[in-house]
């Protein structure tokens, strides 16, 4: 068990900010695995960077599961119809003068 530790930490890199550790099925370990995607686009390490996204990934999906009961093939279902779904609606924001910053931030009076 020790060359098994000693491999590991001899070859994990380490992160370069601390990142507190999220729960599983709520926004916190969604926030946890973005930051490690930050984390390892910031040490330029390919391989890390996959991983982590397919983290972020994973970690929306227990989310959305756990909040919504919602099952993973209907979630994905759910993505690519909005891929559809999205340039029809950008086009008509357009139409009408409307872009995304219409809807962000606090409106005043």
């Amino acid at each position: 068990m020790k060359k098994i530790r000693d491999y590991l930490l001899k070859h994990t890199p380490p992160t370069l900010t601390e990142i507190p550790d999220g729960v599983e099925g709520q926004f916190c370990k969604i926030n946890e695995e973005f930051l490690e995607l930050k984390d390892a686009i910031a040490q330029r390490n390919r391989p890390l960077t996959f991983i982590e996204a397919c983290d972020v990934i994973d970690s929306t999906a227990k989310f959305q599961f756990k909040q919504f009961t919602v099952p993973l093939p209907a979630v994905v279902a759910l993505i690519y119809l909005r891929r559809v779904y999205k340039p029809f609606r950008n086009m008509l924001y357009r139409s009408v003068g409307l872009s995304k910053s219409d809807f962000n931030g606090v409106k005043n009076g």
